[in-house]
């Protein structure tokens, strides 16, 4: 069943994006390394992945609140390119990649280092950028690492995309490029689907706002702090435009007033966090941009025909527990 927030289709906006997804171009690297093995890979612009073919390792990215635990067959999504650092051990060194490539040569597609006999890891890495040069604005609201793994491929054509790459990164072939991009659409694309319908589940706008460069920024900064005090002049500045030129694009691509839409955000998460968590009625208010807690309750009833505290008790639900639909439109705006 869709997940459908105050008449949201989460899946559905997200598969969409998804869909348009298209990378113009990549880089493979297999290195097969003996414990105790690291690396360390600077922020760039593009993003960066890690297939783990092998054996197993620790990955620490900058901004993920801890080291991730690798496992064969794991694949490690950084959509933005954050910093990260890979090692077989918490203990053991990552110095940079770019120091390991100058004393150790790629020989046949490989690049072999770490110690001496220790247990091997082998992992094919790469970078990619999206068309357009540019990456998409929604990939900005994703986690700064995903990843994913076997368990998550139910038919097992994760496996052959991965074993299809390892063997383009041994032995490149002509017109290679072309069908590594193609595959590597399709792992990253499984990757971040969770992870973008997340980011989404309070959302209220189409996929085409989403992608617009300065919608899609506006709406990121919405999503990432709905409570402080916005007015159309300020999302027009986030937005580098005019005030009036702003509110006609923001209204024609997600199809209602900036100031309306902010309103259902607000909203949306204060109906998930009632449903979510043990926080008082007041700071639910105050941490989704309402003054005060009788402020919260005015809006939520013409918005869900109910006070907040009859919904948190299990009035205005459907079978799974998400918010009926509403017939009329937010306050606000």
């Amino acid at each position: 069943m869709r997940k459908t927030v105050v008449g949201y289709d989460v899946r559905g906006a997200s598969e969409q994006l998804i869909r348009d997804l298209r990378l113009s171009s990549s880089v493979l690297c297999r290195s097969v390394m003996a414990a105790p093995w690291g690396f360390g890979i600077a922020g760039r612009d593009a993003g960066s992945f890690h297939m783990v073919i092998e054996g197993q390792g620790w990955l620490d990215v900058e901004g993920a609140e801890e080291p991730i635990a690798m496992e064969t067959g794991d694949v490690a999504v950084l959509p933005t390119g954050r910093p990260h650092w890979l090692r077989d051990s918490l203990g053991s060194t990552a110095p940079p990649l770019t120091s390991i490539l100058a004393t150790n040569q790629v020989v046949d597609g490989e690049l072999r280092f770490g110690g001496d006999d220790g247990p091997l890891t082998e992992v094919v890495c790469g970078i990619f950028s999206f068309e357009d040069s540019g990456r998409p604005t929604w990939i900005d609201r994703l986690p700064p690492v995903v990843v994913s793994g076997t368990d998550q491929d139910a038919v097992g054509w994760r496996a052959s995309v991965i074993e299809a790459l390892r063997e383009e990164a041994r032995r490149p072939t002509d017109g290679g490029s072309f069908v590594v991009n193609r595959l590597l659409e399709s792992l990253i694309a499984d990757g971040l689907r969770a992870a973008l319908a997340a980011s989404l589940r309070d959302a209220a706008a189409p996929p085409a706002g989403l992608a617009d460069d300065r919608i899609g920024r506006v709406l990121a900064r919405l999503h990432e702090d709905p409570a402080l005090p916005w007015s159309v002049g300020s999302l027009a500045d986030v937005a580098v435009m005019s005030r009036s030129a702003f509110a006609d694009r923001f209204h024609a691509l997600v199809g209602q007033p900036p100031m309306r839409y902010l309103a259902g955000l607000r909203l949306a998460r204060a109906a998930r966090l009632l449903r979510s968590t043990d926080a008082t009625i007041g700071d639910v208010a105050r941490s989704v941009g309402y003054g005060s807690e009788e402020s919260l309750s005015r809006a939520f009833k013409i918005r869900f025909g109910e006070a907040p505290s009859g919904f948190r008790s299990g009035g205005n639900r459907g079978r799974h527990g998400e918010p009926l639909e509403m017939s009329g439109p937010p306050s606000g705006g």
